[in-house]
């Protein structure tokens, strides 16, 4: 829950419209959550070397990352404005929509942003 109020703090999603994105994004993650498992079971049951990769131990991880600091967070995530850059994205919310059309073209809504 705190990632949730963590993503709509950030994209300033007002309380009424929550309901969706809290609905949809608790689906989509249920569906990819049963993909990946299936896709790991099928995987393992065709490569059972597989099993011996992943059970590695990773002696390259830092092990003071948990320490530092948290890194100031920059004006815009990376991921973000490369989706800005490749989709018509309104300015403010429209409803629920994740898409609307405007002047004969659609536009994604800062509702389909905070679904991703």
């Amino acid at each position: 829950m705190f990632i949730f109020v963590m993503i709509f703090g950030y994209f300033a999603v007002p309380p009424e419209l929550q309901r969706r994105v809290l609905l949809y994004g608790v689906l989509g993650a249920i569906v990819m959550r049963g993909a990946m498992i299936f896709a790991g079971v099928w995987l393992v049951s065709q490569f059972a070397w597989l099993l011996y990769a992943f059970g590695v131990p990773d002696h390259h991880r830092d092990q003071d990352a948990a320490l530092r600091p948290p890194a100031a967070r920059p004006r815009q995530e990376p991921l973000l404005r490369w989706v800005q850059g490749h989709l018509r994205i309104t300015k403010r919310f429209h409803d629920e929509h994740f898409f609307v059309l405007q002047n004969g073209r659609r536009w994604a809504t800062p509702m389909f942003l905070v679904l991703g």
